[in-house]
């Protein structure tokens, strides 16, 4: 059995024998000594980089920051300013009516409705001897032209450089009247044929008188009165229908100083003649066609004449 100092240890396992004073002096100089020995640095996690907001104590810059999106543009519409002036709409022209028109019309519309379902005195539809003069005519110079019947139609031809005239003993003096015929041309380049109405043959002054309607082959027509060797023009020169070699149906009402003819139920011409005196109050109706222009014959031809006395209305 091993003696023991008070105050001393022994292992079991060393050998070592270490007073327990010594031992507890050397752990305390140890932990001493360790507070100076250079230790490493601990190992830290990275902090967070804070941001932080100010608060703005001055406005806000005055550049704008650019936008990487597409602003929607605004639209500010116009202001609607009042127009400068008022337009006017222009009316659409109103025709002004021929004076002539008109008045021809308020003359002779209300004679041809009175004689609308009065018989004629005169009807001739120019069947073969119905009054009308047939032959070659002539004058100082030679034929001047020639006249017939031609499948029931009555016919006046005009040499050229002439004018050839028809007239038929049926017919009586007349003064108010409507005459109606229908008439065309044939042939001939050029020239007219004339209604010679209240025509008046003056022997004592070898001289004639009365009123005329021209009706040419290209369509015109005029009136006149005559006391040879005077011509009165009623009316100017007017374009009347389209001319030409188509029969044309012709009606001439006469009434006093008031003449109107009307050319396939179309008014075409009116004259009120100033000038009238008894001398022109009545006379004859005759067919005159004149070839004075044209190079070869002038043929016209008639059917269905009528007549009406009016000397009542």
């Amino acid at each position: 059995m091993s003696t023991r100092k008070p105050g001393s240890w022994k292992s079991e396992s060393s050998r070592c024998t270490i007073p327990l004073l010594s031992l507890t002096l050397m752990l305390a100089t140890l932990a001493c000594v360790g507070g100076f020995v250079e230790q490493p640095e601990p190992t830290r996690a990275p902090s967070a980089t804070a941001t932080l907001t100010p608060t703005p104590t001055d406005p806000p810059p005055t550049d704008t920051p650019t936008s990487t999106s597409t602003p929607t543009p605004t639209f500010t519409p116009a202001p609607t300013l009042p127009p400068s002036f008022t337009p006017t709409p222009t009316p659409n022209p109103t025709a002004t009516p021929n004076p002539m028109l008109v008045q021809g019309h308020a003359f002779a519309d209300p004679i041809l409705a009175a004689i609308a379902d009065r018989a004629p005195f005169l009807a001739d539809n120019f069947d073969s001897g119905s009054g009308w003069y047939v032959g070659v005519q002539e004058d100082r110079e030679g034929p001047v032209g020639e006249t017939g019947y031609a499948d029931g139609e009555y016919y006046i031809i005009a040499y050229p450089g002439h004018m050839s005239n028809a007239q038929s003993v049926l017919v009586p003096f007349v003064s108010d009247f409507v005459m109606e015929v229908d008439a065309r041309f044939v042939e001939g380049g050029d020239g007219e044929w004339q209604a010679h109405l209240r025509h008046r043959a003056l022997p004592s002054t070898d001289s004639c008188s009365g009123y005329m309607a021209n009706i040419e082959l290209g369509g015109n027509i005029s009136l006149e009165r005559y006391d040879h060797p005077q011509v009165l023009d009623l009316t100017p020169e007017l374009p009347a229908f389209a001319g030409g070699y188509a029969s044309h149906h012709t009606v001439i009402v006469m009434h006093d100083s008031r003449l109107a003819v009307f050319v396939d139920g179309r008014l075409v011409a009116y004259a009120n003649d100033g000038g009238y005196t008894d001398q022109f109050e009545s006379g004859n109706l005759h067919i005159t066609v004149w070839n004075l222009r044209g190079g070869t014959p002038l043929r016209l031809h008639l059917d269905n004449l009528k007549v009406w006395d009016i000397s009542d209305l």
